[in-house]
């Protein structure tokens, strides 16, 4: 069948991608992924090459050990187009299990003949299986990597090696679609009690003022994401990067770490000011 399939290593995309704008070793929280614009390049990416009609994209990613999607996560998985496939976050933060399934599901579309151009937008020495077994099949593998057009840091050479073509994404390109969105804690202005004066104040009372804060801080796409999150899952908990975010403001209100009790009062708070089922 004439169609593309896309590949998309969220942990290379997100790594990567931080790196060529500058901001290496950003954690995730902070990284604000513009899913619309990434499929404008992507789709002018496609015509570019004269590729086949698109199957779908696949993203892979890991699943933090909350056992809760990032806020992220959701848009994508809700997205048109799009399928997403998650493996585990490890002790160490970092991915398991999604090379395999990326080499998996080429093999396998490839086999069944139901794909005859694969984007693979990865570096992992650990892909280039996948890029050989599916060109036995007949299919046409492109690399999509960041960087220069060498891409010798970012993408294995042997990987580049064993593709049928290989492309980058320079700075300015990464830089419409990625961005750093750095939260800051609430300021006292918004209703947060500094830790100084917790004698003044109950504990959930300053929780409650922490939460409250949060809230008004979160754009009303990160609101939209939020929602859609609960659609998604039901009663399952707040989207893991919104739930750290959250963590982390109301530990420094209190000057402390929360206890386990704290910490369910916190998420009913927010889950109560964004008018959400209680999990």
């Amino acid at each position: 069948m004439e169609r593309t399939a896309v590949f998309v290593d969220a942990g290379y995309l997100f790594a990567r991608g931080c790196e060529i704008i500058g901001h290496a070793e950003t954690r995730r929280q902070f990284i604000s992924l513009n899913l619309p614009e990434f499929n404008t390049i992507l789709a002018g990416f496609l015509q570019k090459m004269d590729a086949a009609p698109l199957l779908r994209i696949y993203w892979y990613d890991g699943l933090a050990a909350s056992g809760n999607m990032s806020s992220d996560q959701t848009t994508i998985a809700l997205a048109d187009n799009f399928k997403l496939r998650l493996g585990q976050i490890n002790g160490f933060g970092k991915q398991k299990g999604v090379d395999s399934m990326i080499v998996t599901d080429m093999i396998e579309l490839a086999r069944n003949k139901a794909i005859s151009d694969a984007i693979l937008l990865g570096g992992d020495d650990d892909l280039r299986v996948g890029v050989q077994v599916s060109q036995t099949f007949g299919v046409r593998v492109h690399v999509l990597g960041f960087g220069s057009d060498a891409m010798h840091a970012n993408v294995n050479r042997y990987l580049r090696q064993e593709a049928d073509t290989s492309t980058t994404w320079e700075e300015a390109t990464v830089r419409r679609f990625l961005s750093i969105a750095t939260m800051t804690a609430p300021t006292p202005s918004l209703g947060v009690e500094p830790a100084t004066v917790m004698h003044a104040s109950p504990v959930d009372d300053v929780i409650n003022k922490a939460v409250d804060g949060m809230v008004a801080s979160l754009t009303s796409a990160e609101q939209v994401s939020i929602g859609q999150h609960h659609d998604l899952h039901g009663k399952s908990g707040i989207p893991s990067d919104i739930d750290r975010n959250l963590l982390r403001v109301v530990s420094t209100a209190l000057g402390r770490p929360l206890d386990l009790d704290e910490k369910r009062s916190m998420r009913r708070r927010f889950n109560e000011k964004l008018k959400m089922p209680r999990p």
